[in-house]
């Protein structure tokens, strides 16, 4: 990896961590979650610069939460990174599909990313919080399969709307970047 990656990757990764010491919203419906923007940096990375720096800027923050953010499970940040990764997937799958062609409507690509990002997210972990939140901690809390029932729906709709602002926001504010940075040079 390049130096210039590397400096990139920090100061995203630099980012995301001290936003995640800042704004936290919890879910009404789900006290324990937070509604946070800490992930649009790493996002924005991604549009800016590609899956390498994304990559690097997703591996600090991930330590970062291990170390600070752990959440009501000490597997918090595990879940995270199925959410994002399974975010990504859906995302990665537009930018691939559209690869070869040409989409110059910004407002098409945010909505494409948001669909296919907010659904992959959205499904991933559903089926991930059916499966694990029966199980006894650091796996899950021991949840009947009742309340898991009662339960799936409200995590199904904080990680929909999650991902439902997090991704045109981060587009937006690449595509923003890329101006600006192409004015300058």
């Amino acid at each position: 990896m390049k130096t210039r990656d590397v400096a990139l990757g920090v100061v995203f990764a630099a980012l995301a961590i001290a936003l995640n010491f800042s704004i936290r919203i919890p879910d009404p419906f789900a006290s324990f979650l937070y509604y946070q923007i800490w992930e649009i940096p790493i996002l924005t990375a991604f549009f800016l610069f590609g899956v390498k720096i994304m990559s690097l800027v997703t591996c600090v923050n991930l330590v970062a939460l291990f170390i600070f953010f752990q959440g009501s499970s000490i597997l918090g940040p595990v879940y995270w990174l199925i959410a994002w990764l399974s975010m990504m997937a859906g995302i990665g799958l537009i930018k691939i599909l559209l690869n070869r062609r040409s989409v110059k409507n910004a407002a098409i690509m945010a909505a494409l990313y948001t669909a296919f990002g907010v659904a992959f997210r959205t499904v991933a972990m559903v089926l991930v919080n059916y499966s694990v939140l029966r199980y006894p901690p650091p796996v899950g809390f021991g949840y009947s399969e009742q309340a898991i029932l009662g339960l799936v729906p409200v995590l199904a709709f904080f990680n929909a709307t999650l991902a439902l602002y997090t991704i045109p926001i981060s587009y937006s504010i690449s595509k923003t970047l890329a101006r600006t940075v192409n004015t300058l040079r």
